[in-house]
């Protein structure tokens, strides 16, 4: 067993020194001794005033004999640990349960070690420890001097996860010297880049510069470093195959204690995506997702541009405005997906009707619009316009169906018809309606009438909603007789206006402003419902009532609830199905959807007959009727008004009566003023007429007249 070594007292040595001189010494000795004794203190002191962990260690017993102040407030120790009979603590003590294992015993190297203390808490403490052997006498004793390295361990670690983050970071690195030159970059700065850290090092940054910036951009990241020592925000780069590379940067600068910049830190992420995102939502702003045309935004931009320039120049532009005509019949009848097929087909074939350098735009719907620049004269504008209508007399192939399609155009000149862009669109779809009017397949220029037109519509269609509710529209009834026997069959119900201010408005003036504007529906279902009043009031006042006839419009169809707003007039009256019936135009029944065919049936279903207005002016064939939930015709008064003497009119009433016997359909005929006319009519079978011949149209009071008293009455 070892022997026990005690704790170095260094008090009892010093006194055992000077008893020693005192006693046993010669006098001769004293300076010697007293130079010992001054070096033991200096020794002592030294040992308290370090700022490193000392322990001597006897190594014969593996014991730590003495310690320094530092290391015992390291430890957490205010004195030695509390050891029996003040033996000197075994080195274990001071070391934690986790210390670094030392392979080597400390007797037999000088070396130095990291290992862990243990503090009095317990807790682990990473020290540096160098230890040196000093052999002497009996005694062998090693001088350890430790460090505490947690501080060291944690820089260490921040370092391990700097340059984790450095070399995985998803963001390019690039470190700079003070002369801007580069002194590291990261794995992602070549993946972005495509440059490779061999390609870089050392060599300046502006070798990555783009010519999208110029020097004064580069100037204003300098002077936001020196200011503020940092910079944030987009630029523009180059990868190693010259393309333009857009990135999100931030430059940090790094000081040294006296505040110097030695180094500059640059943190980027490739925005490219971003950018292309950008890129697509600026296009679809101002584009027309369907045509890829630009938009209505994009027109109005163009037109405010392109004014500027006419201003300055004194030269003349023209704005094409663009209508397809019958878009929304062949939307219906085909579908939406065909109907988109041809809003894009239509804009290619605009587009190639034009030059290069005009611009092109779908506004909206079946609205398209061209620019046009630096034209001499109107007759410029007439030529494009001209040539775009031209070019739509080849038909379109709508996935194995061919669909012949029309334009309406209107021509708007700056700066005759126009100083501003509102102004020229305005006027521009003023004169696009005007010949649209016309029948459409055609062009108009703007004239200062239009806009009087236009102002006289928007006068009557304001008007119009005040008649419907103040009770300004009224009906009058034109009797219907059969040809057989003159007897009075029926009536077509024909509203009329009657303005406070401006007189009779005829119904060719506000029937179509109103289907245009949709006032038609609220109009019709309240001309309806009036309708089925006064004819069942007829039946209340003991009258043999006729079949009333009332029109209603395809956009009432098309548009609202037709079958219910019928449905509520009846129950609402109290009317028979019977005594009512509903007629429409031959446009409408020609090209009417499946869903409006459908609306007829439900109708007819009800117990009211169905006639075709007009019949004649659409060139419907007879055959597509048989698809029509019909009963009547009715031959346009067009027709009517040159027979007999016509040869032509006469010759087409006659096949119009015989295929229309021969489809169980009644025949009635308008516009009759003459005998003439009457009794070529009845010649050739036809079943009812209707004109001035047998009376003009009259209030309701004055038509119940003509009503016989229902027999008992």
């Amino acid at each position: 067993m070892p022997k026990r070594s005690k704790r170095i007292d260094w008090q009892d040595l010093q006194d055992r020194i000077i008893g020693l001189g005192e006693d046993s010494l010669k006098k001769s000795h004293y300076p010697e001794l007293q130079t010992r004794l001054r070096e033991l203190e200096r020794f002592r002191a030294l040992l308290d005033l370090s700022s490193d962990i000392v322990l001597i260690i006897d190594i014969n017993t593996e014991r730590v004999v003495d310690w320094n102040l530092a290391a015992r407030t390291a430890l957490g120790h205010r004195e030695m640990p509390p050891l029996a009979d003040l033996d000197a603590a075994p080195l274990q003590a001071f070391l934690h349960e986790d210390h670094a294992p030392c392979s080597e015993r400390p007797d037999m190297c000088s070396r130095t070690l990291i290992t862990s203390f243990r503090r009095a808490d317990g807790s682990p403490i990473p020290v540096e420890i160098a230890i040196s052997l000093r052999i002497g006498g009996t005694e062998r004793l090693a001088i350890a001097v430790g460090r505490d390295i947690t501080e060291r361990l944690r820089t260490e670690q921040r370092l391990r996860r700097a340059a984790t983050v450095f070399d995985n970071s998803v963001d390019g690195i690039i470190v700079l010297n003070a002369d801007k030159t580069i002194a590291a970059v990261n794995p992602a700065f070549t993946q972005i880049t495509g440059f490779s850290a061999t390609e870089v090092i050392e060599q300046p940054i502006s070798m990555l510069r783009s010519s999208r910036h110029g020097e004064d951009f580069y100037h204003g990241i300098q002077a936001a470093m020196q200011q503020k020592g940092q910079w944030l925000g987009e630029l523009w780069s180059t990868r190693k195959s010259g393309q333009d590379l857009p990135l999100w940067l931030s430059i940090s600068a790094v000081h040294d204690d006296n505040g110097i910049a030695i180094q500059y830190v640059c943190v980027f992420s490739d925005i490219s995506r971003l950018k292309e995102s950008e890129r697509r939502l600026e296009h679809l702003a101002h584009h027309d997702p369907l045509t890829q045309m630009p938009n209505r935004l994009m027109l109005a931009t163009a037109l405010n541009r392109a004014l500027i320039r006419s201003k300055r120049t004194g030269s003349l532009l023209a704005l094409l405005f663009i209508d397809i005509d019958r878009f929304k019949t062949i939307n219906d009848t085909l579908g939406h997906q065909t109907g988109d097929l041809l809003l894009q087909a239509v804009a290619h074939r605009i587009s190639n009707s034009v030059r290069a350098a005009d611009f092109t735009a779908h506004m909206s719907g079946d609205e398209f619009a061209v620019l046009l620049e630096d034209i001499s004269s109107i007759d410029d504008a007439a030529k494009v316009a001209r040539k775009i209508v031209l070019s739509f007399a080849d038909p379109f192939d709508l996935d194995g169906f061919d669909a012949f399609v029309s334009l309406s155009i209107g021509i708007t000149i700056y700066p005759e018809h126009g100083q501003t862009a509102s102004a020229l669109l305005r006027n521009g779809d003023s004169a696009m309606h005007h010949a649209k009017s016309e029948g459409g397949n055609r062009f108009r220029i703007y004239t200062r009438e239009l806009t009087k037109i236009a102002f006289k519509n928007l006068q009557i269609e304001t008007s119009l909603r005040h008649a419907i509710d103040d009770g300004e529209l009224e009906l009058f009834y034109q009797p219907q007789f059969r040809l057989s026997d003159d007897a009075l069959c029926g009536a077509e119900a024909l509203v009329r206006w009657q303005h406070p201010k401006r007189g009779t408005i005829p119904p060719n003036v506000f029937i179509p402003r109103a289907e245009q504007t949709g006032l038609i529906i609220p109009m019709g279902a309240h001309l309806l419902l009036d309708a089925c009043h006064r004819s069942k009031s007829w039946i209340d006042q003991g009258l043999v009532a006729v079949p009333v006839a009332v029109n209603i419009s395809g956009v009432q169809i098309n548009s609202s609830p037709i079958v219910e707003t019928v449905t509520e007039a009846l129950d609402l009256s109290g009317l028979p199905p019977s005594l009512l019936k509903l007629e429409i135009t031959e446009s409408f029944a020609m090209h009417g959807t499946q869903g409006s065919i459908d609306r007829l049936y439900a109708l007819r279903a009800l117990g009211i007959e169905l006639a075709i207005d007009d019949f004649g002016t659409g060139y419907a064939s007879l055959a597509y009727l048989r698809e029509l939930p019909v009963t009547i015709i009715k031959i346009d008064r067009e027709f009517v008004h040159n027979i007999p003497d016509h040869r032509g009119d006469c010759a087409i009433i006659e096949a119009i009566i015989a295929m229309a016997h021969g489809l169980g359909l009644v025949v009635v005929a308008e516009g009759v003023e003459t005998e003439a006319q009457k009794a070529f009519l009845k010649q050739s079978g036809c079943d009812i007429m209707q004109g001035y011949l047998g009376g003009r149209p009259a209030p309701h009071g004055d038509f119940a007249k003509r009503l016989h008293p229902r027999p008992g009455k």
